[in-house]
């Protein structure tokens, strides 16, 4: 086996305890973490094809950290860890990719955090570098949300949204077409595996063997025409290979939506 990154689910008590942590509580929390890392393995790799093994618990902080590793025989595989951390890091900033996470992922989260402020005092998801999502209310509200509107999106309530926003996403370049002024690259998602069309300025002959064939960061503008969750195609403002070991800094504001004005939900 080969071991992949590590997350780390810190759990802070009441006041009135002493900022103790009631056991019971920390135990419902550590399953909820795990049942959504789980969905986040199964979505990300059609199937489960990683372990989550405990690295650490810390029990004056109430801490479980854990580390992915991959099943014996599995080739090739996307890091659960890293559509966990993607997926928290966009309901909590209520992005509007968030809409097209699983309900069952999210409706953990949402488990995780409910509670926040009577049986506990918060919490925090962390990475490495120390990138971290606060477990709180900010949280709780956003995953019920998501949840609704998923619900609606579902059910034709309501259709996915329509406009632009700002995104970020993590894939590989399965194609890459030199057209004059711009180029138009085919991203594969890491997170679900599904395929989106990318326009980018002139790229230099280095940087196509660069990202060509590789697994890529893409920051841009989404176009959405509302016949699908996913954008049609993204603007893009960068792209650049990921490296050997997960760079989290580089996501930091990256899924704060911009403004939209509820008209533009269809």
């Amino acid at each position: 086996m080969a071991d992949r990154e590590t997350l780390t689910l810190t759990i802070h008590g009441l006041p009135a305890f002493n900022k103790d942590v009631d056991g019971e509580v920390f135990a419902r929390k550590l399953f909820k973490f795990m049942q959504a890392l789980a969905v986040a393995d199964e979505t990300a790799n059609g199937g489960r094809r990683l372990k989550y093994l405990i690295e650490r618990l810390e029990k004056n902080t109430a801490t479980a950290a854990v580390r992915e590793q991959v099943t014996t025989g599995t080739a090739q595989y996307e890091s659960g860890v890293e559509y966990f951390w993607h997926g928290v890091t966009m309901i909590y900033h209520d992005a509007i990719r968030a809409r097209e996470l699983p309900v069952r992922f999210v409706r953990y989260v949402e488990e995780l955090a409910s509670g926040v402020g009577d049986s506990f005092q918060r919490g925090e998801l962390k990475v490495a570098n120390d990138n971290l999502v606060p477990i709180d209310e900010n949280l709780e509200i956003n995953a019920k949300k998501v949840i609704a509107d998923i619900r609606r999106i579902q059910s034709g309530t309501i259709r996915p949204f329509s406009g632009v926003a700002n995104i970020a996403l993590d894939g590989t370049v399965i194609t890459l077409e030199g057209r004059g002024e711009a180029d138009k690259a085919v991203v594969k998602l890491t997170a679900g595996g599904k395929e989106i069309d990318c326009l980018l300025h002139r790229l230099s002959d280095d940087k196509m063997r660069q990202v060509w064939k590789k697994r890529c960061t893409v920051v841009g503008v989404g176009h959405y025409s509302g016949n699908r969750a996913l954008p049609d195609y993204i603007e893009a403002v960068s792209i650049d290979p990921v490296g050997q070991g997960t760079d989290w800094s580089r996501w930091k504001g990256a899924f704060h939506s911009i403004e939209i004005d509820e008209s533009d939900w269809n």
